[in-house]
C-alpha cells in the first residue's frame, strides 16, 4: 500500500473517531456505567483499529502507553481525593477520563495533569533495556512512541497537560503554546491536531473574558440578592400602596424600554458591553419583581375565595346537623392555616429559588477568584518540574530516534 493511500485511510478513520466522539456519547455513557467493562470494550474497539491501520504489535504498544498515561491521572486524581472514571479510549483521538469533580484550584490541576506524563515516562523505561538486549526495533519504537505521545501532551496549550500545568504560572502561556501548536500544524496537518487547536483557541479565549464574566455574574449575584431581602419582607411585610405603585411605573417604563445591543470590539471595550449586560438585568429583574408581585396577589385573591367558600359551606353544614359543630370549627380552623401556608407558596419557592441560585453563583465567584493565585515557591517547583519532565522526554525521544536512524542505515547497508 502506499503511502498516500495509507494518510487516505488514516484520515478517514480519524474522521470516523471523531464521528463516533461527537454523536454517539450515549454509548461511552452506558458504558461508564461498568467498572471495567466499558474501558476494555473501547480498548478492543480502538486496538482494532490501530492493529488495521499500523499492525497488531505497534496497536497493542500505542494502547499500552496511552492507557499508562491515563492511568497516571486516574492515580494523582485519586491522591488528591478527586472522583474519576476509568480512562474510555476513542480510535485516533486518544483517550479521556471522566472528572466526577472539579479540582479546586490551579495547583491541584497541575498536579493531576502531571501524573499523566509522568506515568507515560515510566511506561517506555522497560523498553531500554529490552532493546539493549534484545536490538529488536520494536522496543526502540516504543521508546520513540512513548517520548513522542507524552512530549505532545506537555505542550502549553489547553486542555492538553501542558497547558493545566502551566495555568499555574500564568494562562497567557496558553498563547505561546497555540503559536506552538500552529507551527506543528502548518508543518504536519491532522485532524486531531485541528481540534486541539480548536479547543485551546477557546480555552484562551475563555481566559481572556475572565474578568468580564466574573464582574457580570457578581452583578447578577446582587440582582438575585436583593430580590431575595425583598421578597422576603414581603412575606411579613405586604407592599404599600406608593410602593406597589412605583413598582408598576417602573415595570411599564421597563417594558416600554429595551436597551439597545451596542457594537463592541471584543477585549477593547469590555466595560461598554458589561454595562449594557446591567441594562438587561436591571430591567430583566424589574420585570420579575412585579410579575411576582401580581402572581402573589392573585394567589391571595384565590385563596380568600376558597376559604370563604369553605367556610360557608361548612357553616351550612354545622347549621344542618348542630352535633357536628366542633368538627365544623376544626375544620374551619385547618382550612385558615392550610391557607395561609398556600399564600406564601410562590414567595416561598422563589425564594428557595433565589438562595439555590446565590449559592452556586458565591461558590463559582470563590472558585474563581482564588482559581490561579499561588505562592512564588509553589510556581518555581511546577517550573521547575515542567522543565525537567520535558527534558527528560525530549532526550528520550532523539536517543529513539537516533537509535531508529541507525537501523534504517544498517538495513539500507544490508
Amino acid at each position: 500500500m502506499s503511502a498516500k493511500s495509507k494518510n487516505t485511510n488514516r484520515s478517514i478513520l480519524v474522521a470516523i473517531g471523531l464521528f463516533l466522539l461527537t454523536k454517539f456519547k450515549f454509548i461511552f455513557l452506558f458504558l461508564k456505567g461498568f467498572k471495567f467493562t466499558g474501558t476494555i470494550i473501547s480498548m478492543g474497539f480502538a486496538l482494532y483499529f490501530y492493529a488495521l491501520v499500523f499492525g497488531w504489535k505497534f496497536g497493542v504498544a500505542l494502547i499500552y502507553l496511552i492507557f499508562i498515561h491515563e492511568l497516571g491521572h486516574v492515580i494523582a486524581a485519586r491522591i488528591k481525593g478527586i472522583n474519576t472514571g476509568l480512562p474510555m479510549f476513542i480510535p485516533f483521538v486518544g483517550a479521556f477520563i471522566n472528572l466526577k469533580e472539579m479540582p479546586r484550584d490551579a495547583k491541584t490541576e497541575a498536579f493531576l495533569a502531571y501524573g499523566g506524563p509522568f506515568a507515560g515516562l515510566l511506561s517506555f523505561l522497560p523498553a531500554i533495556p529490552l532493546y539493549i538486549y534484545t536490538e529488536d526495533p520494536f522496543w526502540a519504537l516504543v521508546i520513540h512512541l512513548g517520548a513522542i505521545i507524552n512530549l505532545f501532551n506537555l505542550l502549553p496549550v489547553s486542555p492538553l497537560d501542558g497547558g493545566r500545568i502551566v495555568g499555574v504560572l500564568s494562562p497567557n502561556i496558553w498563547f505561546l503554546g497555540l503559536l506552538a501548536l500552529g507551527a506543528f500544524l502548518f508543518i504536519s496537518p491532522s485532524p486531531m491536531i485541528v481540534l486541539i487547536f480548536i479547543f485551546g483557541m477557546f480555552s484562551w479565549w475563555s481566559h481572556l473574558t475572565s474578568d468580564y464574566r466574573h464582574k457580570q455574574l457578581q452583578y447578577e449575584r446582587d440582582k438575585w440578592e436583593q430580590l431575595h431581602q425583598e421578597i422576603s419582607r414581603w412575606i411579613n411585610q405586604p407592599p404599600t400602596s406608593q410602593e406597589r405603585y412605583d413598582l408598576q411605573r417602573v415595570y411599564m417604563q421597563a417594558q416600554q424600554a429595551q436597551p439597545k445591543k451596542p457594537f463592541t470590539f471584543p477585549l477593547f471595550q469590555e466595560e461598554k458591553k458589561l454595562a449594557y449586560k446591567k441594562l438587561l438585568l436591571d430591567r430583566e429583574f424589574i420585570l420579575k419583581r412585579w410579575e411576582l408581585l401580581v402572581a402573589h396577589e392573585q394567589e391571595q385573591y384565590r385563596n380568600a375565595w376558597n376559604q370563604y367558600t369553605d367556610t360557608t359551606a361548612s357553616t351550612t353544614e354545622a347549621q344542618v346537623s348542630p352535633q357536628h359543630t366542633l368538627s365544623s370549627e376544626d375544620h374551619i380552623h385547618s382550612t385558615e392555616q392550610d391557607t395561609y401556608q398556600s399564600e406564601q407558596g410562590i414567595l416561598q419557592q422563589t425564594i428557595s429559588t433565589a438562595e439555590t441560585k446565590l449559592a452556586d453563583m458565591n461558590t463559582e465567584l470563590e472558585r474563581h477568584a482564588g482559581y490561579y493565585e499561588t505562592n512564588a515557591a509553589t510556581r518555581w517547583k511546577v517550573l521547575l518540574a515542567y522543565l525537567v519532565l520535558a527534558g527528560l522526554l525530549a532526550a528520550f525521544y532523539f536517543y529513539s530516534d537516533q537509535m531508529l536512524l541507525e537501523l534504517r542505515q544498517v538495513m539500507k547497508a544490508a
